[in-house]
């Protein structure tokens, strides 16, 4: 498993223009407030399509959870295991690489597992 680090300002921020994303990892805080979740929203606007996505806060509010939900994504809390980032991934990209099969429980979104 691979991948590119973009922010604002980064000298990788032209290869996005380029790239291909399986998914994407946000922690929910970044610089000059803005949010994960407004750079998740800017990427999936870029790509055209919603991506497979983890956020990664501190945060435990209702409200961060459910603006994560609402956009699909799934919700790791700090400290993160590596093992788990590495495992929630993995099944993401897996999800993404093989479209005909159908979603597990690992691989939906919160909201969805709670049905």
């Amino acid at each position: 498993m691979r991948g590119n680090r973009l922010g604002r300002g980064s000298r990788n921020a032209d290869p996005a223009r380029r790239a291909r994303a399986d998914a994407i990892i946000a922690d929910y805080r970044l610089d000059a407030g803005v949010t994960g979740l407004e750079a998740l929203d800017q990427l999936f606007a870029h790509f055209g399509r919603a991506l497979p996505s983890v956020v990664i806060t501190a945060d435990h509010t209702d409200a961060v959870r459910q603006a994560v939900e609402e956009r699909g994504g799934h919700l790791l809390y700090k400290p993160v295991r590596p093992a788990a980032l590495r495992a929630l991934l993995e099944r993401l990209v897996q999800s993404v690489r093989l479209p005909t099969a159908e979603p597990t429980m690992a691989t939906r979104p919160a909201a969805q597992r709670r049905q």
